[in-house]
This record gives structure tokens, C-alpha cells and sequence, in this order.
């Protein structure tokens, strides 16, 4: 832990500091930059994560629930791909 405080300007409280410090030096061993994606909200102004609620209600709403399973069931099978 002393090695990750170390590193830090400011007080954070993202437990996932130690796994992404952890996961930075592992990669560190094999390439030079590497993009996690943490801190694009930062960079990008912010997010609203409620934007999508308005949308849920209106889905839920005038959704029939069979028809909603049907959904549900059919992208529940759709393949998943694992590759790069």
C-alpha cells in the first residue's frame, strides 16, 4: 500500500486503486502505454447516469411482460464473442 500512496497527488476513495495499480505494473512489463478507460468521465465532462430512467419507464411501461421474456430469451442467446 505504502508504494500505491505514494503515487497519488490527491485522497481518493476508489477501492479499486490496488487492482488497477496492481493489474498497471503487470502491463508495465510488456508494453509502454497502456488505456484502462478510468477517468473518461473526467475527460468527457461528466456523465448523467440517470439519463437512461426516462427510457426504463417508458420500456417497462408499454412493454407487454410475454413479449418483454420473448426479448429477453431471444439476446440471451445471441453469441458471445470472446476475441480481440
Amino acid at each position: 500500500m505504502p508504494d500505491v500512496l505514494s503515487r497519488l497527488d490527491e485522497p481518493l476513495g476508489d477501492a479499486s486503486i490496488l487492482p488497477t495499480f496492481l493489474l498497471s505494473r503487470f502491463t508495465r512489463r510488456h508494453v509502454t502505454v497502456a488505456l484502462s478507460g478510468d477517468g473518461g468521465d473526467e475527460l468527457f465532462a461528466g456523465y448523467d447516469p440517470f439519463a437512461a430512467l426516462p427510457w426504463a419507464r417508458l420500456y417497462h411501461a408499454s412493454m407487454p411482460q410475454p413479449l418483454h421474456r420473448l426479448l429477453r430469451g431471444a439476446v440471451g442467446r445471441l453469441p458471445i464473442w470472446h476475441g480481440i
